[in-house]
């Protein structure tokens, strides 16, 4: 497992070592730490493919903050697993929407960050869910995190995933796919494009923004139902991610 520590203070930054050298020791699978103490580093650093498994990120960083650099990464990579250091709980509204697996609140100890490794590891090992979308004739089926968009298209819909193939066409009408998708992760921007809520980067009044930098008009007489639904939807992705 690799893991990407961003944070800047040079006294919290020789703790976290510290304390993750000793928690090091202890977990079931093998880790390496690179550490950063800047976004900017730690972004051009995904810009030239090095992977990570965890990115642990304080808020405060000067230039690009903890959340600008999530987001860049994000925009990158989809899929990330991030959480977030800070010594205040005043952003957490503002990383509602990059889904952090956790937030800890300094000061750092090692329990704080074994409860953080314990929900990653859990994360890491969920069984996977399937989208399954039924026709006629034939059953479709995907990983549900993958699945980025639903769009109306000639004579049917095309099915945008994360892995960037090609769409995949289902002759069915964007209606009768919609009534068999999980009605908790997906939304209805307009009257022809559905969305995973995972692949909204931001929404504000007429636009929705997505993490691969398109976006999309949110339908006019929709528009309080989407925000509303969005927002339900952020908030309940909240309650997973507890502050220590």
């Amino acid at each position: 497992m690799r893991i990407a520590v961003c944070e800047d203070d040079k006294a919290d930054l020789h703790l976290l070592q510290k304390e993750l050298d000793l928690l090091g020791q202890e977990l079931p699978v093998e880790t390496k730490i690179d550490y950063y103490t800047s976004g900017e580093a730690l972004t051009e650093a995904v810009g030239r493919n090095v992977h990570y498994d965890l990115f642990l990120l304080d808020i405060y960083l000067d230039g690009m903050d903890g959340i600008e650099t999530a987001r860049a990464i994000r925009r990158m990579l989809p899929e990330m697993q991030v959480a977030f250091l800070t010594s205040a709980r005043d952003f957490a509204l503002d990383a509602f929407d990059l889904n952090a697996i956790h937030y800890l609140i300094k000061p750092i100890n090692i329990e704080k960050l074994r409860e953080l490794f314990r929900r990653f590891l859990k994360y890491q090992h969920r069984p996977e869910k399937y989208l399954e979308i039924h026709s006629d004739t034939k059953k479709y089926t995907f990983p549900l995190a993958q699945v980025q968009k639903i769009q109306s298209s000639n004579k049917g819909v095309d099915v945008y995933l994360s892995d960037i193939r090609p769409p995949q066409r289902i002759p069915l009408s964007l209606k009768r796919v919609e009534e068999q998708l999980y009605k908790e992760y997906f939304l209805k921007i307009s009257r022809g494009l559905i969305v995973h809520m995972s692949y909204i980067l931001c929404m504000d009044k007429n636009v929705c923004r997505f993490r691969d930098g398109t976006s999309a008009l949110i339908s006019r007489g929709e528009k309080a139902a989407v925000r509303k639904k969005y927002n339900d939807y952020l908030f309940s992705r909240s309650q997973k991610g507890v502050f220590l």
